[in-house]
């Protein structure tokens, strides 16, 4: 399961603007924010900015220091569990996906032009 607390959320397409995503980074209480290394949570996916954006800050007012940092345009919450900063990141464009499709489609007619030569000399 730590596996998917430190992956970088997955899509397969963005639909009208849907390319954001939430995620938490949180600092335990007695940690140093920038000698440790945070734990990563994705909160939401496949959100709009403003969405993302609202939720974030709604998530962060929870608790009762909060704020927003425009340094690292993230908002942050401080609680007796720790330090939380919530993050706005959008999807990055798939690349390789135009060749990957190309080479598929050339093998699958590659094979389909074996098997009709393959039938016709068998008759």
């Amino acid at each position: 399961m730590a596996f998917f607390r430190t992956s970088k959320p997955r899509r397969t397409r963005a639909s009208l603007g849907r390319d954001s995503s939430i995620v938490r980074l949180t600092w335990g209480a007695g940690e140093d924010v920038g000698e440790a290394t945070p734990s990563r949570t994705v909160l939401a996916t496949s959100r709009t900015a403003s969405q993302a954006a609202a939720l974030a800050s709604s998530l962060a007012s929870l608790a009762a220091a909060h704020g927003y940092e425009k340094a690292t345009g993230a908002w942050w919450a401080k609680d007796e569990d720790g330090q939380h900063r919530f993050l706005i990141e959008k999807a990055e464009p798939k690349r390789g996906r135009a060749l990957a499709t190309l080479a598929t489609a050339t093998t699958c007619l590659a094979l389909a032009g074996a098997f009709l030569a393959w039938k016709r000399r068998s008759q």
